[in-house]
């Protein structure tokens, strides 16, 4: 079974950059063979840290790799998630240590949150992600969408799949 990271998990940061990956989340990521994560800047969400285990980076890959070698939708997909992705191991109290550039590209000072976001999880700055979740819940309630259980997205928008 997928792991799913769920739940909202306030974290403190401190002055050497290192955070503690929540309790819930490690046995998650551990499950895939790693104690750590990887994270990555958002390539969706402005001001947000990706989050995800090994498993998950290996899809990433298979999905990035399904495209011709050497296509532009390849070397941008590449370049904007694996160039910039960090592999990070946690200590022994399940802390990891923030390269400066996640730090900077999600506007980090004292505090992150940490979101579940079912496959992957995010890192936000707090203020921001209240933010960007009261944006998402508004949009929600502005459009309602049926949610289909048990069938891929694109089969029920009529994407391709």
């Amino acid at each position: 079974m997928a792991p799913i990271f769920l739940g909202t998990h306030d974290v403190k940061l401190d002055s050497k950059g290192r955070v503690s990956i929540p309790a819930p989340f490690r046995p998650l990521l551990s499950r895939q063979g790693f104690d750590g994560a990887v994270l990555f800047p958002s390539y969706k969400v402005d001001g947000a840290i990706e989050g995800c285990g090994m498993d998950f980076l290996n899809q990433l890959v298979d999905s990035v790799n399904s495209y011709e070698l050497f296509s532009d939708a390849q070397e941008d997909f590449s370049a904007t998630l694996f160039a910039s992705s960090h592999q990070l191991a946690w200590d022994a109290n399940g802390r990891v240590v923030l390269p400066e550039i996640l730090i900077q590209a999600a506007g980090l000072t004292e505090k992150a949150v940490f979101v579940g976001n079912g496959k992957m999880f995010r890192i936000f700055e707090p203020k921001r992600y209240a933010a960007w979740q009261a944006e998402r819940v508004q949009a929600l309630k502005a459009n309602p969408r049926p949610l289909p259980l048990g069938k891929p997205a694109a089969e029920t928008t009529g994407g391709a799949s």
